[in-house]
C-alpha cells in the first residue's frame, strides 16, 4: 500500500512538470504558436501590406519560413510569437530572455524580461556607469 501510494504520487509528479517540452513539443522552441492555414503567406517582408490601424493584428509569414509576423499600432514585428491570451505565455524563462509576443487579446505586444512578461517599454535597459 505505501509502495502504491508512492508510485502514484511520483508518476503524477512526473506528469505534471514537462510543461516547456509539452509547449515546445506542440509550438517549437520560440513558442511561435503554430501558423494557422489560413495565415496569409507572402514572397518577402517587403511585399507585406501597409500596416494601419485597420490592419491591426493581422499575422502573416514570409512563404518557406515558419516565423510569424504580426501588424501592431502602425508597425510590423517580425518573427514574434502569437498567443491568444496571457494565460498562453509560456513561464518567462532565462532561456526566453528577450523574446517578444504578441497577445490578441489584448491587443499588446509583451517581452519576457527577469522571469515576468511586461511591455517592452516596462524592459529594464543595462546601463552602464561611466566615472569621468
Amino acid at each position: 500500500m505505501k509502495y502504491s501510494l508512492f508510485a502514484l504520487i511520483a508518476i503524477f509528479i512526473c506528469a505534471c512538470t514537462d510543461y516547456q517540452g509539452d509547449w515546445e513539443d506542440k509550438y517549437g522552441s520560440r513558442f511561435a504558436a503554430a501558423p494557422e492555414e489560413d495565415t496569409e503567406s507572402f514572397d518577402s517582408t517587403e511585399d507585406f501590406p501597409n500596416c494601419t490601424i485597420k490592419k491591426e493584428g493581422l499575422v502573416v509569414k514570409v512563404k518557406g519560413e515558419e516565423v510569424l509576423n504580426v501588424c501592431h499600432e502602425k508597425r510590423w514585428y517580425y518573427g514574434i510569437s502569437v498567443v491568444k491570451t496571457e494565460d498562453d505565455l509560456p513561464i518567462c524563462s532565462d532561456s526566453r530572455q528577450g523574446f517578444q509576443a504578441y497577445l490578441e487579446e489584448p491587443k499588446t505586444i509583451v517581452q519576457c524580461d527577469n522571469g515576468r512578461w511586461v511591455s517592452p517599454e516596462d524592459v529594464e535597459e543595462d546601463a552602464e556607469e561611466f566615472d569621468l
